[in-house]
Parts: structure tokens; sequence; C-alpha cells
């Protein structure tokens, strides 16, 4: 094999791995729900239990749990509130969660506009 090979396979399996560890999910904490699941990388994060969504997908009441020692941050209704021209309904948190800062929720960017949230 080819020097400059060999570098190219050893440069594509460290990217790869490195972008494994960045969404790797620490271990469940005993105080968190089997059906909560993980935003965050190895460093940060919560974890996220939606208890229900309404029928017309624009509110859900979510806990919030620390990532570091499992405590319950929040537990409450949250409102989707989207930025004028932005049309956008809760489908599947899971994937549409990007980040919270312990008022909001953030969600993911849909077609490059203003990402919408959960107040």
């Amino acid at each position: 094999m080819k020097p400059l090979s060999v570098l190219f396979f050893v440069l594509i399996i460290a990217s790869c791995s490195d972008e494994k560890d960045k969404n790797k999910t620490p271990a469940r904490l005993k105080d968190i729900p089997d059906k909560a699941f993980w935003v965050g990388g190895v460093d940060s994060g919560n974890w996220f239990y939606v208890d229900y969504v309404h029928a017309h997908r624009n509110n859900a009441v979510i806990k919030v749990y620390n990532g570091q020692d499992g405590s319950l941050i929040i537990s409450k209704k949250f409102i989707l509130i989207c930025p004028v021209g932005v049309q956008m309904l809760i489908d599947n948190l899971q994937e549409q969660i990007s980040a919270f800062d312990r008022e909001k929720i953030y969600l993911k960017s849909t077609n490059g506009k203003k990402s919408c949230y959960l107040q």
C-alpha cells in the first residue's frame, strides 16, 4: 500500500471515531426514566423525558434531567414558539432538540431559517 493511501485511510478512521465520541450517550443514572433520551456530547448535555405532546403538536410536557448527576432540572408544559414566517410542529423531539439553557429548549433549524424553541 502506498504511504499516501495509508495516511488517507488513517485520517478517515480517526475522523469517524472522533464523531462517534462526540455523540456518545453517557450511562443513564438511576433517577432518569428509561424512555428519556440524551441530547449533548461526551462532556455535557441533558436527559429529556417527553411525558405528553398535545394533539395539535404545539406544546408538550417535558422533564429535563441534569446530565452530570441525574437531578430533575425542570418539569413543565413547554409551548412552541417560532419566529414570524417559520412554521414547525413538534414531531419527533428526540431528533428536533438541539440544546437547553435552563429556560428554553432550542430546536434544530429547518432550511437555514431561524429556529423555533420551547418555553
